[in-house]
């Protein structure tokens, strides 16, 4: 056998759109065949000395998956802030479909940062938020659900996976600290979660 060499040409996602992204073919839902998730990067009042910048979770859509665009959002939604494609104000990594859950509101789900609940509890912060379509997101804003508390909070993707054999939902997590350990939560309700 015989194999070729892969041609790289670059990065088919870049710019704006090219941080911690998550691409879906939407089907029927959604009037373009591609559409992506992605932090927009703004810099703001609520950003904290020495850390990143303000950054909100925003949609674009493709015809065909290389020419990006922001999304035109569903008639009557109301973006977040004056970012006209944002759809969830705290800064989330990626998203996780679950055709699964019986609860149709809890469709998409997504770990994310919630900077509101950071004001008063700075390492209770990092939250569930949940949405039927991708585009209207509910925020989990009691500190008690937070999934990972540790001081410094969590420098990893924020990704909820779902195990069969635990039956369990579980965030890998990544101390904000100078060495590379990794902590691994769980939970069965994705409400409370163990230390």
């Amino acid at each position: 056998r015989h194999f070729g060499r892969p041609q790289f040409e670059g990065p088919l996602i870049t710019g704006e759109f090219g941080l911690d992204n998550t691409v879906e073919l939407p089907g029927d839902q959604w009037p373009t065949k591609w559409r992506m998730w992605y932090r927009r990067v703004q810099s703001d009042k609520i950003t904290e000395p020495g850390r990143n910048p303000r950054s909100y979770f925003c949609l674009a859509e493709s015809d065909d998956g290389f020419e990006w665009r922001r999304a035109k959002l569903p008639e009557g939604y109301q973006p977040v802030g004056d970012l006209e494609n944002c759809v969830f104000e705290h800064p989330a990594k990626q998203i996780r479909w679950d055709p699964w859950d019986p609860d149709p509101q809890r469709r998409y789900k997504a770990g994310f940062d919630n900077v509101t609940v950071r004001q008063t509890h700075p390492n209770r912060s990092l939250l569930m938020g949940w949405s039927p379509d991708g585009v209207r997101w509910t925020a989990d804003d009691n500190p008690d659900h937070a999934y990972y508390t540790r001081e410094g909070g969590n420098d990893g993707t924020r990704t909820p996976f779902y195990s069969p054999v635990t039956k369990q939902w579980h965030m890998v997590c990544r101390p904000y600290c100078p060495d590379r350990r990794i902590a691994v939560t769980s939970s069965s309700d994705l409400l409370n979660w163990t230390d």
